[in-house]
């Protein structure tokens, strides 16, 4: 399927609510077919401009979303190709974005999601990479040395103009619910029964 068959067949249903099974059939195929997968490259070379966010962004969203439900590694590589080419100060909404649906790989998303806070490129890039790591962490997929590693990117995280304090602040507040508190225990107060 050439780019803009698949791009009409994507807009077809609008914002109804066939538009969860087109995006369906059209990721089950690009699992399937090269020349779909391919399409959805080529299509998403537009998202790169950020004038296309403010004139396109339902379409692109609808783009997103179809490539991340393609779901194998073709598909995350070029997100995270996406991501990490963002200039500074992109729009507000694909980085949002970015940070939502990149966390629906799992696990595997943990090193590339460091490497994103890792590579000192624009705050866009970073957003993605903190905003991603902290959903990952909210949806229970952080622990052990990527934990150690989240909250001392926290720690040391400043504010930035895409809101990634907001989910920051989640993380935070969750960490402190699931710290077991220190009780001391008075041994004096410990009822020992003993048996014949």
């Amino acid at each position: 399927m050439k780019a803009q068959e698949l791009r009409e067949k994507l807009e077809e249903p609008g914002q109804s609510f066939r538009l969860g099974s087109v995006i369906q059939s059209v990721a089950a195929d690009a699992r399937e077919n090269v020349e779909t997968m391919q399409a959805l490259e080529d299509l998403l070379q537009d998202c790169s401009d950020p004038d296309f966010w403010r004139t396109d962004g339902r379409w692109a969203s609808t783009l997103f979303h179809t490539v991340v439900r393609v779901g194998n590694s073709r598909s995350m590589m070029l997100l995270l190709s996406f991501a990490r080419r963002l200039p500074e100060d992109f729009p507000f909404g694909p980085v949002d974005l970015l940070g939502n649906i990149l966390p629906l790989y799992g696990h595997i998303m943990i090193g590339p999601a460091k490497e994103l806070v890792q590579e000192n490129a624009s705050s866009a890039c970073l957003a993605v990479g903190v905003q991603t790591l902290c959903q990952l962490y909210l949806d229970g997929a952080i622990y052990g040395e990527n934990m150690r590693y989240l909250q001392s990117m926290i720690d040391d995280f400043e504010s930035d103009s895409y809101l990634s304090q907001n989910i920051i602040e989640l993380v935070k507040n969750s960490m402190q619910r699931n710290v077991p508190e220190n009780v001391d225990i008075d041994p004096d107060d410990v009822l020992v029964q003993m048996s014949d």
